[in-house]
């Protein structure tokens, strides 16, 4: 039996050897230059993960709407609002997600608006309960202290359904 090995036209997967490497993989990833904010968003009373999800997509294509207008959905990928949920208290009375949004730069000022206080604004509209802390980050990235704190959560070995893109909810053409 002749045994052959093909070459592959796939990337070498990388392993990280410790929690550290794959932390710091993870801050410079998401640590992109632009216009940039940090939003903890809570929903101060027992929720599952799908009604905090949908709750999410609810936000999502409501700021959109806000933003880009009634045909938001029609708009690509690069013009609409990116943004990462990273869930905590899963199960408990203090779900919450830290999250980091990427809002088109001609619009950021209009996203910043849908935020106006703690417990106001689109958030408050959604989640009755809920309140929020948003924080600007700096345009130029170097944002260690934010994209480190709203990974603390995560792992190697963390759940799937505890990270979430907004990306995800823009539908497929």
């Amino acid at each position: 039996m002749v045994s052959c090995v093909m070459p592959s036209n796939l990337p070498m997967p990388v392993y990280f050897d410790t929690q550290a490497q794959h932390k710091a993989a993870w801050m410079q990833f998401i640590d992109r230059p632009g216009p940039a904010l940090a939003a903890t968003l809570s929903w101060n009373c027992r929720r599952d993960m799908v009604r905090c999800r949908e709750n999410l997509r609810t936000l999502t294509a409501y700021a959109e709407r806000r933003i880009l207008g009634p045909r938001f959905h029609k708009k690509p990928p690069e013009m609409r609002l990116e943004a990462l949920f990273m869930f905590e208290g899963v199960g408990s009375h203090n779900i919450h997600a830290h999250s980091l949004w990427w809002p088109p730069k001609h619009l950021w000022w209009s996203f910043l608006k849908l935020f106006p206080r703690k417990r106001s604004g689109l958030w408050d509209w959604i989640v009755p309960t809920g309140s929020y802390d948003v924080k600007l980050l700096n345009s130029a990235g170097n944002n260690d202290d934010f994209t480190g704190y709203i990974l603390k959560q995560q792992s190697r070995n963390s759940e799937a359904d505890t990270m979430l893109w907004a990306s995800e909810f823009h539908p497929s053409r």
